[in-house]
């Protein structure tokens, strides 16, 4: 990524503006511009900003934004905000299972590897330890992934067993023993000429 902007504000609040350089694209990708913009206030947000230059081609693409979140116990966090939502249970098999959450409360007790296809609304991720409740929106984004590898998975050179633990909403793989992560994954395509932006608010 290419560093485009910086600004900085009162009460150490800024933002910063990145670019994918147009020569890491493949040439049939040339049309596609995108910003990484983090805006850092009262909340913290994240934005990926997808733009088709091109006046008559179409692109599809899939897009995924990952956030890291310090909790102070796995064990004891909980999961809101998905209660009745289908998900594939990607843990039971690389097929992934289709069942639909029941439970008005997620709690990680073992390797989970869930891909929420329709969960578009806000998800807290309430951390018994530390005494605070993480809040996170999003916005053009219809996926919500939630992973742990538990002590099933070995992820060289992340975090120690019995290490501090983190948690959030994602997209892809990556982390260690008892920890977990999550954030949002989206799948679109957009007419030549226009502007796909997604991004998670925190």
């Amino acid at each position: 990524m290419e560093l485009v902007e910086t600004s900085a504000r009162p009460r150490r609040h800024g933002d910063v503006r990145q670019r994918l350089p147009k020569d890491a694209a493949r040439p049939e990708w040339s049309a596609l511009h995108t910003e990484f913009v983090v805006t850092i206030s009262d909340k913290l947000t994240i934005e990926l900003i997808a733009t088709n230059e091109s006046a008559d081609k179409r692109l599809e693409i899939e897009n995924c934004l990952h956030t890291y979140f310090h909790v102070g116990d796995i064990k004891r966090v909980s999961i809101t905000g998905l209660q009745a939502r289908r998900f594939d249970d990607f843990a039971a098999g690389a097929a992934g299972a289709r069942k639909v959450e029941n439970d008005a409360v997620l709690r990680i007790t073992k390797e989970t590897n869930r891909v929420y296809p329709d969960a578009t609304g806000t998800v807290e991720i309430r951390d018994e330890n530390l005494k605070r409740t993480i809040r996170v929106e999003k916005f053009n984004s219809k996926s919500t992934v939630v992973w742990n590898p538990w002590t099933t998975q070995e992820i060289a050179g992340r975090l120690r067993p019995g290490g501090t633990q983190a948690h959030g909403l994602r997209g892809i793989r990556q982390l260690k023993a008892e920890q977990n992560f999550a954030s949002a994954r989206q799948n679109n395509e957009f007419e030549g000429g226009s502007e796909q932006p997604a991004a998670l608010t925190k």
